[in-house]
């Protein structure tokens, strides 16, 4: 009897996950951490439907908490890509985020000795971002370097 219970409760589950809409699912990968999965969920979410302005709410959150965590694993490209979709309320730390990956991505090229990489990720880096002035330092590094 309690198997019984136990398969009907997993059988009523895996329906209402399967008829849960595109927003719902977005919701529940975005809460148990699937950063990526959430944006795509959130993505086809159709303009006309009623979770459309959350749905564009939630792709730019999932994309940052998403490009944060590439930041943490040292995946730059992947930050980068993830962090280039943020729009709304996490915007200035997305962009601060960027100058990080781009120094990150300069101070590499630097240790590899590819002085031209080098120079094109520290000038990506802006004035606005908190890496700025250590870019700065490090490319006049760099110049000084490919001069030599």
């Amino acid at each position: 009897m309690k198997r019984t219970r136990i398969l009907l409760f997993m059988l009523s589950s895996l329906v209402l996950v399967a008829c849960a809409s595109p927003y719902d699912r977005g919701m529940q990968a975005y809460e148990e951490g699937r950063y990526q999965e959430s944006i795509e969920h959130f993505e086809s979410v159709k303009a006309w439907d009623e979770h459309a302005d959350d749905a564009e709410v939630m792709i730019s959150r999932a994309s940052y908490k998403a490009g944060r965590q590439a930041y943490e694993n040292g995946n730059w490209d992947k930050a980068l890509q993830f962090l280039n979709q943020v729009r709304r309320d996490r915007y200035a730390d997305a962009r601060d985020l960027m100058g990080d990956v781009y120094y990150q991505k300069g101070r590499e090229a630097y240790e590899e000795q590819n002085w031209t990489t080098a120079i094109n990720h520290l000038l990506m880096v802006r004035p606005e971002s908190g890496k700025y002035q250590e870019a700065r330092r490090l490319l006049a590094e760099v110049r000084n370097q490919s001069s030599s």
